[in-house]
Parts: C-alpha cells; sequence; structure tokens
C-alpha cells in the first residue's frame, strides 16, 4: 500500500472515529471494531486466511489543540482465540461473542 493510501485511510478512519465518539472536557472516547482477514504472520502465527474481529476503546486527551495522552485498548486476546491460538480453556471467554 503506498503512503498516500495509508494517508487516506488514517483520515477516514479518523473522521468516523470523530463522528462517533463523545467527549467530557478535554477527554475524547470512542469504541470502535476492527474485522480483517488473517493472511500473514501475526505475532509468529502463520496465516490462517480466517476472518477474525476485535473491538477496542481509544481515549484521547486534548491539551491546545493537540493530543497530550492517548489510552488504546483492543480485544487481542480475543484474536488469538479466532485464530486458534488459545488453549481450549481459555478460548470461550475471549472474542467478539464475549463483549459486553
Amino acid at each position: 500500500m503506498a503512503e498516500h493510501d495509508n494517508e487516506e485511510l488514517a483520515r477516514r478512519f479518523y473522521e468516523e472515529f470523530w463522528r462517533r465518539g463523545i467527549s467530557d472536557g478535554d477527554w475524547v472516547v470512542a469504541r470502535f471494531t476492527m474485522r480483517g482477514t488473517h493472511r500473514g504472520d501475526f505475532y509468529g502465527i502463520a496465516a490462517t486466511n480466517r476472518t477474525v474481529e476485535a473491538g477496542g476503546i481509544d481515549l484521547l486527551r486534548f491539551s491546545d489543540g493537540l493530543i497530550a495522552e492517548w489510552i488504546y485498548c483492543e480485544d487481542t486476546l480475543g484474536v488469538f482465540a479466532q485464530l486458534g491460538a488459545l488453549p481450549a480453556v481459555l478460548s470461550g471467554v475471549a472474542g467478539p461473542d464475549h463483549a459486553g
């Protein structure tokens, strides 16, 4: 993917992010869902061609019009479960089917 394509993807993501986010004072929070196909190495797990989904949240604090703090959390454990990379005892408690 060319650099300008990455810039366009980032621009579209953040336009959607701000449209759906909520704010309180200097803080903005947004919940998101990412979906994709596992087509390459991911933390040492060879491509499975499985469709995966992960939810998460971004919390941003602004100061003087700039991002001063960024807290990012996503359901990586759920992605590992969807790729079959967790012991069976953990696979039943992670992933998009168990999001609250």
